[in-house]
């Protein structure tokens, strides 16, 4: 039986289950890094929100810079090798969180950043291997938006306990910071054991090494710039990125500022938030079966971009209008999420196709570090026009609502006439099959 073959049966749900499980812890700590952590360091630790800006944006750009070198290494190493890899980013990201839930009282900014920088290193070691492995796992374009789609839903799961989480404890009469502290405990224990579960259970297609036959490194990046998909792509997913980035960085001080609501409401909108795309994302997958991947992505984002101008007329007499638009743009959220990650996978099926040479990983880095540029740039951004144009209700309003909304729009228009329906990947597909 050839590799083809063995390995074009459709994957068992267990198998899917294995996969997409560690996303759950892996995106556990996210609101406490992006939303709360920023906001604790300013009101608990009395650091500013300039100094915590600068800080968040070069610990991103420290980051993202070794992305393209990790991604690169991991389209040379074995399947083991790469295990070892997702292994050692996740004995590094432990020290580097509890650094930042329990800071030096007297060096809280060195802290800040010692912590981010090295558990935005180990995220990366997991990250870029973990999500490649997409396109191992399957070939058929459906299936991936299925395993993409499951993964982000456990990802989302994890978002929504990490709002949930210190709510709760906060209403039994913890402290914010107990509740904090308590989020990366429980996101550290749970996923030493869902990457171990990753690790033992989850098997993946052949690695093909075609791409190795040429030595000269500057031959390797090419390929990526003659690839006029991966890079639209990559510019609407950077533009996007920092659309979700801006409002994200500015919704602790949107709801007390400008809803003027307290500070416990803030985990009730989140949750309407994230709810509203756990929901979605069943639609979602339901219509790329019939319609084109590329336009419901493109129509989610706009719909979002739409929606969202409305809150920056927001007050604290029409606060409650911020619901129907937290259940849309969460709706339009799980576009986002359903959509784009199964289209980087056959993107990377039509780089191996067209360039000959697989270089999956490193694409997935580029894709990483572009993640990770709009969110260090969106948090500069939002931090920065804050202080610039003073903390005022209007201006936060304006910063929140307009500006994300407008790179939402840029975005569509990057990937208008992108040719890459199912039926072509299909065939793209079929000719990979010859050589693997």
């Amino acid at each position: 039986m050839s590799d083809s073959t063995k390995y074009s049966t459709k994957l068992s749900k267990s198998q899917i289950g294995f996969y997409a499980l560690p996303a759950l812890p892996l995106s556990l700590p996210t609101l406490a890094l992006y939303i709360n952590l920023p906001t604790w360091y300013h009101e608990h630790w009395g650091l500013s929100l300039g100094l915590i800006a600068l800080i968040l944006f070069f610990a991103r750009v420290s980051d993202l810079l070794v992305d393209p070198f990790i991604g690169r290494l991991n389209d040379r190493l074995s399947d083991t090798t790469q295990r070892s890899v997702i292994i050692a980013g996740g004995l590094i990201c432990i020290p580097s969180a509890l650094l930042l839930i329990y800071p030096a009282e007297s060096y809280t900014a060195i802290s800040l950043s010692l912590g981010l920088i090295g558990l935005f290193f180990g995220w990366t070691l997991i990250q870029i291997p973990y999500l490649s492995w997409l396109v191992r796992l399957s070939s058929d374009a459906q299936e991936r938006i299925t395993i993409a789609s499951f993964r982000e839903f456990l990802g989302l799961i994890g978002l929504l306990l990490s709002a949930l989480i210190p709510a709760l404890m906060v209403y039994l009469g913890y402290s914010s910071t107990e509740a904090l502290r308590a989020v990366v405990w429980i996101a550290l224990l749970l996923g030493a054991i869902t990457l171990t579960l990753l690790m033992a259970k989850v098997r993946l297609k052949p690695l093909t090494r075609k791409e190795d036959s040429q030595t000269d490194p500057a031959s390797k990046w090419r390929p990526i710039q003659r690839n006029r998909l991966a890079k639209r792509l990559a510019i609407s997913w950077f533009f996007n990125g920092l659309a979700n980035g801006v409002p994200a960085t500015l919704f602790p001080l949107y709801i007390t500022m400008v809803l003027l609501l307290p500070e416990s409401d803030r985990t009730l909108y989140i949750a309407i938030y994230f709810l509203a795309c756990i929901i979605s994302i069943p639609v979602w997958i339901k219509l790329t079966r019939t319609l084109d991947r590329i336009d419901l992505w493109r129509a989610g984002m706009f719909i979002s971009a739409v929606v969202f101008v409305p809150a920056s007329l927001l007050g604290s007499d029409t606060a409650w209008l911020f619901v129907p638009i937290c259940l849309l743009t969460g709706a339009m959220l799980g576009a986002d999420l359903a959509i784009p990650h199964a289209i980087q996978a056959d993107v990377a099926d039509y780089h191996h196709w067209r360039f000959g040479q697989s270089q999956t990983n490193l694409l997935f880095a580029l894709w990483n570090m572009i993640t990770k540029l709009a969110l260090a740039l969106s948090a500069t951004l939002a931090f920065g026009l804050l202080e610039l144009v003073g903390q005022t209700p209007l201006a936060l309003a304006l910063i929140y609502a307009l500006i994300p909304s407008v790179f939402k729009v840029i975005a569509v228009l990057v990937v208008r006439d992108f040719r890459l329906s199912a039926n072509t990947h299909k065939r793209i597909k079929k000719r990979l099959e010859t050589i693997r």
